[in-house]
């Protein structure tokens, strides 16, 4: 797991710029549980265990499950802000890289914003920014 403490300033600013007004309540799902822990270990206000059925203006979650996929992209399209993490390499060993964009369950959700997860793996380092940046980002060749 990510070693949220390192990353508290990040996630901290992302839950703020996705909050539409200052008292949106932040809603963490189950399976982010050492989120809630950290975000409450840091003073921010969050609903641990949090469902989509509650009055949430931000909501926490993982890309693994897609059981709440269409509640959850209504929630977006009515103005909630979705904090979703995940990593979708070890998913395409199980059902094939080709069929992560259209198939990994967060992709069912971001797919809609024009946000994709996909199978490839990313490396540590300090990258510049190329001159020419591919129109679909996707496709780099």
């Amino acid at each position: 797991m990510v070693q949220l403490q390192q990353f508290f300033p990040f996630v901290k600013n992302a839950l703020e710029w996705l909050k539409s007004s200052p008292t949106a309540l932040i809603g963490v799902h189950r399976s982010l549980d050492a989120l809630s822990k950290l975000l409450l270990s840091q003073g921010i206000k969050v609903q641990p265990d949090a469902t989509l059925g509650d009055s949430l203006g931000v909501f926490c979650r993982d890309a693994y499950e897609d059981v709440q996929a269409d509640e959850l992209v209504e929630f977006v399209k009515r103005g909630g802000g979705l904090l979703i993490g995940g990593q979708a390499w070890h998913w395409s060993y199980q059902h094939g890289k080709e069929a992560v964009l259209v198939r990994f369950p967060g992709n069912l959700v971001t797919s809609v914003t024009g946000v994709y997860f996909t199978g490839n793996v990313g490396e540590n380092g300090v990258f510049s920014v190329p001159e020419k940046i591919p129109r679909i980002p996707l496709i780099t060749e």
